[in-house]
């Protein structure tokens, strides 16, 4: 294991050796070379995606849950249409959400492949990014009983990134988190500007 605590994962392959015999003639055994190659670095990267699989996995049973009680709602001939246009609303929403985790799990898909990803660069609201990705985790704080604070700096400028992939990052980093907390732990988002950070 690491220093910092990551474990480390090697690949043996083993290697025969011969030689020339010259009695017999031919090649005969002469040994093994034994290699270890250190993979960790894949380990840990099909760790991470594991991860985040499994908890966008989790997070889509939210939005369709939604999305289905609400359609269970518009089939309520006593709602009124102001009633049905929010419910209707809603629905956008929660479909939104839902194509936005798909594309996020058509993007794991494409570094599988070898494809790497492709980043659509534009100013970026962090305090959005932040409220968007412990929304996602929020049932998995839940569980563990975990206590989350916000400190976002006032005002925080926009951020030049990908929205997309920068929140898929940060949900992965709470995920993360949360998986190696202590049941009841407190936990700390804190965003501030980079001038600030390092002064």
């Amino acid at each position: 294991m690491r220093p910092h605590g990551e474990n480390l994962h090697y690949q043996l392959t083993v290697s025969p050796v011969t030689e020339f015999n010259e009695q017999l003639q031919q090649a005969v055994p002469a040994g093994h070379v034994f290699c270890l190659r250190d993979v960790s670095a894949f380990k840990n990267l099909d760790q991470v995606k594991s991860e985040f699989l499994a908890t966008i996995s989790h997070e889509l049973k939210t939005p369709l849950a939604s999305i289905n009680l609400s359609l269970m709602l518009l089939q309520d001939e006593r709602l009124d249409a102001a009633r049905r246009q929010e419910i209707a609303g809603g629905i956008r929403s929660e479909t939104q959400r839902l194509l936005g985790m798909v594309g996020q799990l058509i993007e794991v898909a494409r570094l599988d492949a070898g494809r790497g990803i492709k980043l659509t660069l534009g100013p970026v609201r962090l305090p959005e990014v932040v409220r968007y990705a412990t929304d996602i985790v929020r049932a998995q704080l839940t569980d563990k009983a975990l206590r989350l604070s916000l400190k976002l700096a006032e005002p925080l400028p926009a951020a030049l990134a990908d929205v997309e992939k920068t929140t898929w990052v940060l949900i992965n980093l709470l995920s993360n988190a949360i998986r190696y907390s202590p049941h009841g732990a407190g936990l700390t988002i804190r965003a501030v500007p980079w001038a600030r950070w390092c002064s």
